[in-house]
């Protein structure tokens, strides 16, 4: 709501010394309410340049004039004939894809966005990705183009102490959209296996309860709400994120959905998504690897703390809005000199 209201105040405001960047995304609306990469790629990183003396940054209306339009995820005919139109009045245009939509073969990627998305990037005249698999692919496509990975950033919320719980039992979580919770059937055998020996609970955090009668785990379901996630997150042992990555399009996923938990203090095991490669989680590409990382995760305490150290320290290091926005302000001063 207060992001809402103070960019209806902005159309009585005029910053004419700033140069004015503004962001087009898939919907509008509440801040708890859109999607996250609106969320994290476009409404944060418009409050963290609210005091910015070089940049004016803001929701892109109709009939104003930007030395920038950064259209995020939003790479239709329409989309494409606005580029074209305002780069015909001098306006810079930044194409934010942060999904792999550019390469054959993916299940979650129709013809028409592969093909959409390659018209929206060669009109581009910078494109920027949060994936360093994605920045391959684009730098291997478009090669006359300006390509920028940069990271997504992770809220102060998530950096809070919290007690390691010792217990008895093992809970795991997992969290995001309920069409994707069947990647939980990678690891089904690993699940089963660890709750024949240790009592196990997998919590699950989506927008709807999905359907994973498949697994012979227990299962607790809670309804996504974003204010909540740190809570969820408190109460969990582990942060569990397998992945089919004979897919593409999971090669292309960016390191924050890992990242929120690392930042709780949760340690993570993963599948070897690329983002995730150089961070604390621990990666698993077998049965026995998920298996053996779990468990020592679960028994050794030392080693635990140790990971949920490390995990802390390195997304305050590379995930924090001030680092973020010195990466946003070295794309802004390259495309707009």
């Amino acid at each position: 709501m207060k992001f809402l209201v103070k960019e209806v105040l902005k159309s009585f405001s005029t910053y004419s010394t700033h140069k004015k960047i503004g962001f087009i995304v898939p919907s509008v609306g509440f801040y708890s309410k859109v999607d996250a990469s609106t969320r994290i790629r476009v409404y944060d990183i418009i409050e963290t340049f609210r005091n910015n003396r070089e940049f004016h940054l803001e929701l892109y209306r109709n009939h104003r004039y930007y030395d920038i339009v950064i259209f995020l995820k939003t790479y239709n005919a329409s989309a494409q004939t606005l580029a074209i139109k305002l780069q015909q009045q001098g306006t810079r245009i930044v194409f934010d894809i942060n999904i792999n939509i550019f390469e054959k073969g993916s299940n979650f990627v129709t013809t028409k966005q592969l093909e959409e998305g390659i018209a929206f990037a060669n009109i581009s005249d910078a494109i920027i990705t949060n994936s360093p698999h994605t920045l391959s692919i684009l730098r291997q496509r478009f090669t006359e183009k300006v390509t920028y990975m940069i990271n997504e950033t992770l809220s102060n919320n998530y950096f809070r102490i919290r007690e390691i719980n010792d217990s008895d039992s093992l809970t795991l979580i997992w969290i995001g959209y309920a069409h994707k919770a069947a990647a939980l059937l990678q690891i089904k055998n690993v699940l089963e296996e660890l709750h024949q020996n240790t009592p196990l609970i997998v919590i699950i955090v989506a927008e709807k309860e999905p359907d994973l009668s498949l697994l012979t785990v227990p299962i607790e379901f809670r309804a996504y709400q974003h204010n909540r996630i740190p809570e969820h997150l408190a109460q969990a042992d582990i942060f569990i994120a397998p992945r089919d990555l004979t897919d593409t399009y999971n090669l292309g996923h960016s390191f924050t959905k890992i990242g929120v938990a690392m930042a709780a203090g949760i340690p993570v095991v993963a599948s070897p998504v690329p983002s995730y490669l150089d961070s604390p989680a621990i990666c698993c590409s077998s049965k026995e690897e998920w298996i053996r990382a779990i468990t020592k995760l679960y028994t050794d305490r030392t080693f635990r703390e140790s990971l949920i150290v490390r995990g802390k320290k390195y997304c305050s290091d590379h995930y924090s809005l001030e680092s973020v926005q010195s990466d946003y302000l070295n794309l802004f001063r390259r495309i707009s000199a």
